[in-house]
């Protein structure tokens, strides 16, 4: 037998002045609620951890609505188990309500957004998150070597009005790219970064090539190869102009119990990496810090 899952978004709204309302409009169920309410949700605790470790992902919480203080609940179900599937739908049948509520009330009916996500039911829910195992082993922090490197490359970046114009703009893009697993929001995040630094002035993908080149101490043709940089800068314009972000897929199921598989875990193409990589050399050798080895296993 097929189970249900739950999708909520609640909002908070300052725009009702009484009534009490509850309707299910297109396999969506909105209600106006000014009493307290405790939902149960999942909370995902870690996303990046060395593939050696064991860790705990995910853990079930409440959230509490405050009494007096009116929200607006959109929830939706579905009894799919692929999660990006059932993902796709309860989101798109959520974006849609929200959107007709603002458009029937106003723009400012919708005043925050207090949770967005699945809901656990009689124990059960779905979590539709990234996580990342990786290799990198674990470090051991001295303060007086992490106050160094942070001068060295303070002084570095400061060295030029070039970089130190353009670094802070290449660490806002970083910054918001660490919030993001392998995506398309990612994928643009780091390569807008190549764009400001080291294609400056050009649309030209050659740079790249040129300032790996130099931190490498390889070849830059070979570099370009190793590294699929053209393939990369076509990713980007294909996203960008056309829309589509052709990437291959590797699909790996998984099942949590007997009856229902509830567990899919999805790896990007191994050419994110790539790129992820590339830009963290990059910024490394802006920050005078040396090589540190990422790239090798993509130039073997």
């Amino acid at each position: 037998m097929s189970k249900t899952f739950y999708f909520v978004a609640i909002y908070r709204t300052n725009f009702v002045k009484r009534g009490r309302a509850k309707l299910v409009f297109s396999s969506t169920k909105i209600e106006f609620v000014s009493s307290s309410r405790t939902y149960q949700i999942p909370i995902q605790k870690a996303f990046k951890f060395p593939d050696y470790e064991e860790r705990t992902i995910v853990k079930a919480t409440e959230l509490k609505l405050d009494e007096g203080q009116t929200y607006v609940e959109i929830m939706t179900q579905t009894s799919l188990t692929d999660p990006q599937l059932a993902q796709d739908l309860c989101e798109k049948n959520v974006d849609n309500s929200a959107t007709l509520l603002a458009t029937i009330y106003g723009p400012y009916f919708l005043d925050s957004l207090v949770y967005r996500g699945w809901l656990i039911k009689d124990g059960w829910g779905i979590l539709h998150s990234w996580i990342q195992p990786t290799n990198q082993p674990k470090i051991n922090i001295r303060e007086k070597g992490l106050s160094d490197m942070l001068n060295v490359a303070n002084t570095k970046i400061g060295q030029g009005d070039d970089i130190s114009a353009r670094f802070p703009l290449m660490a806002k893009f970083f910054a918001k790219s660490l919030l993001y697993s392998m995506s398309e929001e990612k994928f643009l995040l780091l390569w807008t970064i190549l764009e400001i630094y080291p294609m400056k002035s050009t649309s030209n993908i050659k740079p790249i090539s040129d300032c790996l080149s130099k931190i490498l101490n390889l070849d830059a043709d070979t570099i370009k190869e190793k590294l699929e940089i053209g393939k990369l800068y076509g990713l980007r314009s294909s996203l960008v102009h056309d829309g589509i972000f052709d990437v291959d897929m590797e699909t790996i199921e998984k099942a949590y119990d007997n009856d229902v598989n509830l567990g899919r875990f999805r790896h990007k193409s191994e050419i994110l990496g790539k790129l992820e990589c590339i830009v963290h050399e990059v910024l490394r050798s802006i920050c005078g810090l040396p090589y540190s080895g990422s790239l090798d296993r993509y130039l073997e």
